[in-house]
Formats: structure tokens, sequence, C-alpha cells
């Protein structure tokens, strides 16, 4: 409490700068007794006066970074970077603030160690360093899990095991609520970063790396806060945005309700709930009518690249599982508000064409729903740090098309010079599957990549492609 209000707060804090007896910190706010306060970002001041009788109070001064307020900062590391003073100093009429700068360090755990425990409102993390840290940081952006999934945080992946193996500290999380939530997702991968720094001291370089949509949120986050990372690595990532690939699930159903009638109940839009039995009812159609589901694949708005049937109608199964798993969340967060629109969309490649354009259900988007996709969900390819993507070449769920859609935004940006792009020849996503001694090698795969991002970062030279 200060002497003009009665503010109760609790939080994560993201950075720390002390200077002297002075300290600016700066992090997220979780709980106030004020509920318009919650999910922003605070930064603080403090001053220790001395613990004597006669020395003057302690003081504090705020400022509210997120809704934006401060002219100077627009971060939160910004705040402890930049320790503004144009913030006035209130006295601290009860209590007492210690300012260290020896206390922090002390505290700080050596390797190995692995530390987990929650932030924000349910969200899970672990930090880990081994014995042999070699100073780096590697943050790991996990991909999308069922809304109705219980919230977990998972063992290592095989990739995080390899970083550990080479002497890299790792950080990861879950959400604080499963789903399209990538919002809430990009705060909690924030907040690592702070989280470490007290843990284990201030990295000497931090990378990113995702998978799925953690591929397209850990895109956002160097995309939006450049300054926290020094490099950014997509495996199997979203990074042509939810929009491109939303529309490529949809129009899969949208095809396949118009080829195999009465299969799905719903609609494309407001898909049924994804049960056994719809599998297998699916997977039954799509056996019997092999024709229909190569037009599909061959229709341009859904562009399905396999070698065999088995992947084809594994494939179109697994859009439709990912419209009913995943995508009818983000219906959910646009309020049950529709951003798919195929109104004016000519459906190309099938045997007539013109049939299924007269056949096709049709969808109109609601403006606020497209806003709100174009708010959280879609990159515009401005990089300001070294960013490698990998991708197998057919991906049955994030097809590799989103790499040359990201690289053509990145072109029109002026930023080539910063992406770079590997792909492994297989099908599979995140993984090479139906070949047991592919499961390692794509691992080790991964780690020769985010090893080129390390030297890129390290020597200022883009890798040869």
């Amino acid at each position: 409490m200060n002497r003009t209000f009665d503010v109760r707060i609790h939080g994560f804090i993201d950075c720390l700068t002390v200077v002297g007896n002075e300290a600016w910190f700066a992090g997220h706010v979780t709980q106030s007794n004020e509920d318009f306060r919650v999910g922003g970002i605070r930064g603080f001041r403090v001053v220790d006066n001395g613990e004597g009788e006669d020395d003057p109070p302690d003081q504090i001064a705020h400022s509210t970074l997120l809704p934006l307020s401060d002219p100077l900062v627009e971060t939160a590391q910004d705040w402890c970077d930049k320790t503004p003073e144009n913030r006035r100093l209130l006295d601290i009429e009860q209590g007492n603030i210690q300012v260290s700068s020896q206390s922090a360090a002390s505290k700080r755990l050596v390797g190995p160690a692995s530390v987990e425990g929650q932030i924000g409102p349910g969200s899970l993390y672990r930090l880990e360093i081994p014995a042999d840290w070699n100073g780096d940081l590697a943050v790991y952006a996990h991909g999308a899990r069922n809304v109705a999934s219980s919230i977990f945080l998972g063992p290592n992946t095989p990739l995080q095991t390899l970083l550990l193996e080479k002497g890299f500290g790792i950080a990861h999380s879950s959400f604080s609520e499963n789903g399209y939530n990538i919002g809430d997702a990009a705060i909690r991968t924030r907040q690592l970063l702070g989280l470490f720094n007290s843990t284990f001291g201030r990295p000497r370089n931090t990378y990113i790396h995702g998978l799925s949509m953690g591929g397209l949120r850990a895109l956002l986050l160097v995309e939006r806060n450049p300054q926290l990372f020094d490099g950014a690595m997509s495996v199997c990532g979203m990074v042509g945005g939810a929009s491109f690939s939303r529309d490529q699930v949809l129009n899969t159903q949208v095809l396949f309700d118009y080829f195999y009638p009465d299969v799905l109940g719903g609609s494309p839009i407001q898909p049924e709930p994804w049960l056994e039995s719809v599998e297998i009812d699916v997977l039954i159609a799509l056996g019997g009518g092999l024709d229909r589901a190569r037009q599909i694949a061959a229709v341009d708005q859904v562009s399905i690249e396999y070698d065999n049937e088995s992947e084809l109608i594994n494939t179109i199964m697994r859009r439709l599982r990912s419209n009913a798993n995943s995508f009818s969340d983000l219906f959910d967060r646009q309020h049950g508000h529709n951003g798919f629109d195929n109104t004016t969309t000519d459906y190309f490649g099938s045997v007539e064409d013109g049939a299924l354009n007269d056949g096709v259900a049709r969808f109109s988007a609601d403006p606020d729903a497209v806003q709100v996709r174009l708010r959280w969900y879609e990159p515009d390819g401005n990089l300001e740090l070294p960013f490698i993507t990998l991708h197998t070449t057919r991906d049955p769920v994030v097809p590799a098309l989103h790499v040359a859609i990201y690289a053509e935004k990145v072109e029109a940006a002026g930023k080539a010079h910063l992406l770079a792009q590997r792909f492994i020849d297989g099908y599979g996503h995140c993984r090479v599957e139906g070949n047991p001694d592919r499961q390692h090698l794509a691992a080790n795969e991964a780690m020769a990549v985010f090893e080129e991002l390390v030297e890129w970062v390290r020597t200022g030279t883009k890798p040869e492609e």
C-alpha cells in the first residue's frame, strides 16, 4: 500500500536491475484486488534509504507498461534496461525494502539443476541447466493441445534432451488453458525468461524454438519482441499464419462434405465432436472412394502432398480431426463468430470444377472474427534476428507450403537475409512417420539445424541454403 492508493497485486518478475541502493523490476500481474490490472505488465522502481531509525522512508514508483502508458519503454525488459527515473517516488509508510546486488546472485543455482513450478493461472514450467552449462538458453514453445485435455508439462522432447547434452540450458511451460490460446501462451513463454534469469542468471544468448502451433507462437514473439532473443527456430511450424492453416483445414472439410455427404455431422465451422466412431466412418468412406479423395487432394485450396494411398487417407482424416479438436476452439475464442469465408472462392483442380463450385457449402465471415485472427495469429515477416525453419516435405497437419508463404512475407519486408529454410524428405508432422529408424534421426537433424542457427548468431553469417 502507498499513501495514495490501496492497490494489492501479485505477479511474476520478468526482469530485475540493481544500481546501488535502487532497483528496477517488471513483470506480469496475475492477481489483484482490482481485476482490470490482471494480465497487464507493471514496472517498479524502489529505493532502499537505509534501516536506521533516523533514515528516511524507503520509496517506490510504478508504471503500467501494458497497456502502454510510459513513453520511454515498450516491454518489461526495456524498463529494467533503461532504468527510467521519470516517475514520482512515493514514501513507503509501512514495510521495508532491502536492495542488494549480491543477495540474488548468491542464491542462484548451479548445474546440474532442474526447477519446476507454476506461473499464471495454472501454467506449469520447467527450467534446467546441465553441469557444463555453456551459458546459452533454449526456450521451447509446444504445439496446440486439445482443449478438453488437462494441463500438463510433459517430459523433455528429444531435441531438448540433445540440447542439454550439448550444454544448453532449457525452459518451457504449458498454457494456462489448452486450445488455440496463443495470446496466453505467448505471455507464459515470455515469463520463462525472467524466471530463468532469477534462478540461474542471465544467459549469454537466448534462443527460442517452437513445434507446430508453437512455431507460430515463437515467431510472433520474435517479430514483436526481438530484443528478448538472439535467434529462433521453427520445426513443423504454422509460420504461414493461422488464417492459411485454418482455411486449408476448413476447405478440406468443405470438399469432404461435398464428395462424401452425410458422413460427418455439424458443419465445417461448427464440427461435431471427434469420436472414435466418427474416425471409423471417415476412414471407411475414404477407403471406399479413393477417386474422390484424390480429387480433394488435387484442389488448389487443399493441396495435399502424398506418396501413396495411406498417406492420402491419413492426411484428409487428420485435417478433419484437427478441425474438430483444435480449430473449433478458435471459433469459441472468436465469441462464436466465424472467421472463415469461401463466398467468392473458386475451387480448382477437381474433375468437374463447375459442379463442385455450384454444390459446395458457402460461408461468410464475421468482420470482428477476422480482426481477432489478424491481431493474434498472423506473422508479418518483419524479422530483426536470424530465423530458421525445419519442415518435412509431406506434413499432413501443417503443410510445407507454410514456409513458402512466410518466405514471401519476409521477402516483401526486405528481411530475406534473416531467413533460412531446411527440409526433411518424408511424411509426418514434427517427425518422420512410418520409419522407426528416422524418429531419432529427425531429432538429430533438428539439433544440427539448431547448431546452424547458433553459428549464424555467433558469426553473423547466414548459412548456405
